[in-house]
This record gives structure tokens, sequence and C-alpha cells, in this order.
């Protein structure tokens, strides 16, 4: 299994090499603090395993993202690994 620690500190440092407000508001709750789940989870873009064009060339049936959790409300969102640079399990 992969680093926790490793996950959550890739995912914020590709955050901020971006321009992203890593402590802007939870958009449902306003509140301030986040935590990022222990390891990527794994979305299927359709039940017929087939490669898509997403701008940069083809990707995989499925994207790996990491989700960053409101400590508060619980509210999530996902950002995907490929798009922050960081490497997933099967690269």
């Amino acid at each position: 299994m992969a680093d926790p620690q490793k996950l959550i500190r890739q995912v914020g440092d590709a955050l901020l090499e971006r321009g992203v407000d890593t402590v802007q508001p939870c958009p449902r709750c306003g509140g301030t603090t986040q935590m990022c789940a222990p390891a990527p989870i794994k979305i299927p873009l359709s039940e017929i395993p087939q490669q898509y064009t997403f701008g940069e060339g083809a990707w995989p049936d499925f994207l790996h993202v990491a989700i960053l959790i409101c400590s508060r409300c619980g509210y999530l969102t996902q950002h995907v690994l490929r798009v922050l640079g960081i490497p997933t399990p099967e690269e």
C-alpha cells in the first residue's frame, strides 16, 4: 500500500504549484480544514474498457483521483492524479 503521507504531500505540492488556494473555505459549510483520503480511488469512465482521448493523448478507461474531505461537514472534492503529475499505481 502507498504511503498516505506521501500522497498528501504530493497533492498539496501539486495544487500549490498550480496556484490553487489550498486553504479556500469549504463551499458547503465554510470550514477551513480539509483532510486527504489516505489512498487514491479509481473511478471508471465506462463499463466497457476502452481508451479515451482528452487533450494530450490517450487515457485509460478509469481515473485515479485524490479525495480531499472537509473536516467539518464531509464535503469532498476530487483531483485527477494524472493532471497533477502524480504517478498512479499502474504507472
